[in-house]
């Protein structure tokens, strides 16, 4: 099948021909998790950034919709934007939240996902993984520990370098 895509791209259509909803083939690749069919059609300089009409939804989102984060390694190194927003302001890291995908998490984390970013409705990842356990209290409470590890991280990054972190927010001790 990989075959014939290729022949077909090379003769008949440009890698982001989209269907009347807007879906890319690599939208289709990204969505059944076929990491050989988005590594080819990346090469094909197919674009990341193009999602389907309805939703806004682009091949980040529904890869991380549905846990196939080699998927998202691939979109992250053809510098697909890690946290594109679909038409509900949700970034690819909401729906790995929502959905319990751990691995997931951990790339756009490591890619540079940003945990505060809010929905249409105000909810951010964290608050989507305390509302959606879905009965799996255990894989919830993973991605919170997960999610909280990786915000303690960059915390103590931020205050990498400096003898005292009251330096950072300006409390001297002078003066009293």
């Amino acid at each position: 099948m990989v075959g014939q895509v290729k022949r077909g791209l090379k003769r008949l259509q440009p890698p982001n021909f989209c269907l009347d909803d807007g879906k890319t083939a690599l939208y289709s690749a990204a969505f059944t998790g076929n990491s050989g069919l988005t590594t080819m059609l990346l090469e094909f300089d197919a674009d990341p950034e193009l999602g389907d009409h309805a939703w806004g939804l682009k091949p980040m989102h529904v890869a991380a919709t549905y846990g196939w984060s080699d998927v998202i390694e691939l979109l992250l190194e053809r510098k697909a934007r890690v946290d594109s927003r679909c038409n509900r302001y949700r970034t690819p890291l909401h729906y790995a939240s929502q959905n319990g995908h751990i691995d997931c998490l951990r790339v756009l984390l490591d890619g540079g996902a940003d945990l505060k970013l809010t929905d249409s409705n105000g909810w951010s990842c964290m608050l989507l993984v305390a509302t959606n356990c879905h009965g799996f209290f255990r894989s919830s409470l993973n991605i919170w520990c997960s999610l909280l590890r990786f915000a303690l991280s960059m915390a103590r990054h931020a205050f990498c370098g400096l003898q005292r972190p009251d330096a950072v927010f300006g409390l001297s001790g002078e003066g009293k």
